[in-house]
């Protein structure tokens, strides 16, 4: 039963390598004997035999001199392409090297230099894999493989998108303004010219203008700068790109400003500088509880050198109580923070912005210019320096709680002074009663008896 099919195979054979004469003599130019029958097309007939032919010839193995050499596919059914012991089906094109041990899969290699290859295995215990290797003498540089039903692992190298360089183990590189990473398509992760932001609801398009996920909800971001800076963001209207800064924490400078109401639920502890529209209020490791009480640590049992204030009152006397108004100068020192601490929104314009300072100027202008009443700080500095603390800007501020203390003192002298001329008056007082008790005497009595008083009185 094989013997015709193994004929019609070696004719097919001859054929072919008659082909490759004529083509190796057209392009060598020289003379071809042919030693098989002349060229002919492959009926239809014997066309469909090549395959069958492939598994029989040779004793269950087809492969010839020239192109026959490409392909080899041996009994049980392994396929090689450029080699003659292939495992599974197994790709190798010309190189210097090709992979000593491979196992049951796909092996794709070549290279003019080296063996870099491309394997698809699997380990016989039900881990497929995908080796990648550009040196000789690794397993491979990359492998990807599948740990469990649905688990995916990428070993041995770092994982880059969007860069053929990665620089970490996973190295994800935006395109423009638009988000490098998203999370359920509802958190965005992007870098705008080393900004980067994490956003929910929201994310750039490529013309760099916020886009809301869900119209029904609104959106928030997280904007990490490189200049030290964090900024937090969040949009006052559902569906709507109208953002609103509501913290910077600013390390470079070491502060943390909130442009917009800040309600706690709790004690907030303190231990440096509160600053509210230019005044300080400084706790000193206190507790700023609310708008009403201020606590600040006054214990006995930790303090010592305790000396009391003296001259309090001539201190107070040359203190002024006054009314007044910010003038220019104050106001603009007042509101120097506005550019650093407010903003028209992530990735907003120049003139954005510009129109959001100058809203917000106009907003603390307006709370700075009523009417305000307290001392001066000069003239506090010159009888009470403790009180009194120079800014990084040369202006002075008041800790008004050290004039509790000061004010404290001078009514205690002033008491002193009060019952030291109680105790005289009352002593006048006496004196005039008994006085007056001798002048009745002396009306009363006669002549003689009133000299004999005056006498006794002058006397006296």
């Amino acid at each position: 039963m094989s013997k015709p099919w193994e004929s019609q195979c070696e004719a097919l054979r001859a054929e072919v390598t008659a082909l490759q004469q004529q083509v190796q003599a057209l392009l060598t130019a020289q003379p071809v004997r042919l030693n098989a029958p002349a060229p002919r097309r492959v009926s239809r007939s014997v066309q469909w035999l090549l395959p069958i032919c492939i598994l029989l010839g040779g004793g269950g193995a087809l492969y010839g001199a020239g192109a026959m050499d490409a392909l080899f596919i041996d009994k049980d059914g392994r396929v090689g392409v450029g080699t003659v012991a292939p495992e599974g089906f197994q790709v190798a094109l010309p190189e210097n090297m090709k992979p000593m041990n491979p196992k049951a899969g796909i092996t794709l290699s070549g290279g003019p230099e080296g063996n870099a290859s491309i394997e698809v295995r699997n380990n016989g215990k039900g881990t497929p894999y995908i080796d990648f290797s550009q040196k000789v003498d690794s397993d491979y540089d990359a492998r990807i493989r599948l740990t469990a039903p649905g688990k995916l692992a990428i070993e041995g190298a770092a994982l880059g998108i969007g860069t053929p360089a990665p620089e970490q183990r996973v190295d994800i590189r935006s395109n423009g303004s638009r988000s490098a990473f998203t999370i359920d398509n509802a958190l965005y992760l992007g870098n705008d010219n080393g900004t980067v932001h994490i956003t929910n609801n929201a994310y750039p398009d490529e013309n760099g203008a916020w886009q809301i996920k869900d119209a029904q909800k609104k959106a928030f971001t997280l904007e990490v700068r490189n200049s030290g800076m964090l900024e937090l963001y969040g949009t006052v209207t559902n569906g709507k790109a109208d953002w609103q800064k509501l913290a910077t924490f600013d390390g470079a400078n070491k502060k943390i400003e909130f442009p917009v109401a800040l309600n706690l639920g709790s004690s907030l502890s303190v231990s440096g500088d509160i600053w509210y529209q230019g005044h300080k209020f400084v706790l000193e490791t206190g507790i700023f509880k609310n708008s009403y009480n201020v606590e600040a640590t006054s214990d006995r049992r930790l303090k010592k050198d305790i000396v009391p204030i003296k001259n309090a009152v001539e201190k107070v006397r040359q203190l002024s109580a006054v009314t007044y108004h910010w003038n220019d100068e104050a106001l603009r020192h007042f509101t120097r923070d506005v550019e650093t601490t407010v903003s028209a929104g992530p990735q907003a314009t120049v003139e954005e912005h510009k129109k959001a300072w100058d809203a917000e100027r106009d907003t603390r202008y307006k709370a700075l210019a009523s009417s305000n009443v307290g001392v001066l700080a000069q003239e506090v500095e010159a009888v009470l320096p403790e009180a009194v603390s120079t800014g990084e800007h040369g202006y002075k501020s008041v800790k008004y709680h050290y004039l509790t203390a000061l004010l404290i003192a001078a009514f205690k002298e002033q008491e002193q002074v009060a019952q030291a001329q109680a105790r005289v008056v009352a002593q006048h007082e006496q004196e005039i009663a008994r006085l007056t008790a001798a002048i009745r005497t002396m009306h009363q009595a006669g002549p003689e008896q009133a000299g004999q008083l005056y006498r006794a009185a002058r006397a006296q």
